[in-house]
């Protein structure tokens, strides 16, 4: 019950060292199937706050999406002057993001195999994974729905049947990813991803990736690319 409070509270901790203690007793070793829903739920909770504060309606972009932060320095831990400074907060919201990011992917990579948890069917809509290697993990039928993947490795991932609702894509190398079975991918934005070098794009999906983010491919690639899925 403690553990289901602390993740209702979390989102609204400005003092990002007391938010980082926090999240790191809720995540490894202390995770399992039963609790995993709490780490999900505040990497939902933050991404749909940032939402909702930039007014972000479809994808987000690079004009709304500033806490989006490939590096971040030091913060103040409990700033004062919070409430009225609009760059604090975009850091501080930039500094919980990841640090939500780098707790869900130590679940997913944990080298314990008994204690590792696969992120396939997660309710990830709104959440930002960000930052970091997500390589060879299995996203099947997990919802990114208004979700956000950006400047990281999804090389080999497998993305079977995956919700890409209105889903930012931005900076990822998606190397031999596994896009078969995608059927949920309108208002979805990429940029500075590969998706051609991927292992497998159904046929309406790669329709789609050619209008939205054009990138000259051969017949030959294209045929190979929906081929896979097969």
């Amino acid at each position: 019950q403690a553990r289901a409070i602390a993740a209702l509270l979390l989102p609204n901790v400005a003092n990002v060292y007391v938010f980082d203690e926090v999240l790191s007793a809720m995540g490894p070793p202390h995770t399992d199937r039963s609790n995993y829903h709490d780490l999900t739920a505040i990497a939902q909770m933050l991404g749909l706050d940032q939402r909702a504060r930039f007014h972000i309606s479809g994808p987000a972009s690079r004009k709304n999406a500033p806490f989006l932060m490939e590096s971040l320095s030091a913060i103040k831990a409990n700033p004062k002057d919070f409430d009225r400074d609009k760059e604090q907060q975009t850091r501080v919201a930039a500094w919980e993001l990841d640090t939500v990011s780098r707790t869900l992917r130590s679940v997913w990579t944990d080298k314990d195999p008994k204690k590792r948890l696969s992120p396939s069917g997660s309710e990830l809509s709104g959440a930002v994974l960000e930052n970091g290697g997500y390589d060879g993990l299995d996203f099947s039928e997990t919802d990114f729905s208004f979700g956000i993947l950006f400047n990281s490795s999804f090389k080999g991932a497998h993305f079977g049947g995956a919700t890409l609702k209105d889903t930012y894509v931005r900076k990822v190398a998606l190397d031999d990813a596994d896009f078969r079975g995608v059927k949920i991918y309108t208002g979805s934005r990429w940029e500075g991803s590969n998706w051609w070098d991927a292992k497998c794009i159904p046929q309406p999906l790669l329709d789609y990736l050619l209008e939205a983010d054009s990138h000259p491919l051969t017949e030959e690639t294209k045929s190979k690319l929906v081929a896979n899925c097969h």
